[in-house]
């Protein structure tokens, strides 16, 4: 993965690094979330750098890997993971936790 702006890429890079392979195909995801934590903290979710993290972790190239790390069935999240996850799933426009056929807007 490969930002434009040093710092993003600095933290990125950081959190990748924590983990290194240990978690397969997921090391990024879990580099992304964590980045977009600390700037979301640090700047507030409206930051470009956060928003920057949240377009990744919903790329096209990305995706399959997010439903993947949503869709374990032993993650436990509290409630702040629970509501991110939510506004992925809101933003993807699909359920990113494998829970098939409940709508992300129910009326």
């Amino acid at each position: 993965m490969t930002f434009h702006d040093t710092q993003l890429q600095q933290c990125y890079d950081a959190h990748l690094g924590k983990v290194g392979s240990a978690l397969g195909d997921l090391s990024p995801i879990y580099a992304l979330i964590s980045t977009y934590n600390w700037f979301a903290m640090l700047e507030g979710t409206h930051s470009a750098r956060a928003h920057e993290t949240i377009d990744c972790l919903l790329s096209d190239q990305m995706r399959p890997a997010l439903r993947l790390w949503y869709g374990r069935s032993a993650i436990e999240m509290d409630s702040i993971a629970v509501e991110f996850r939510n506004q992925l799933s809101r933003l993807a426009g699909e359920r990113l936790d494998g829970t098939p056929g409940i709508p992300l807007n129910p009326s």
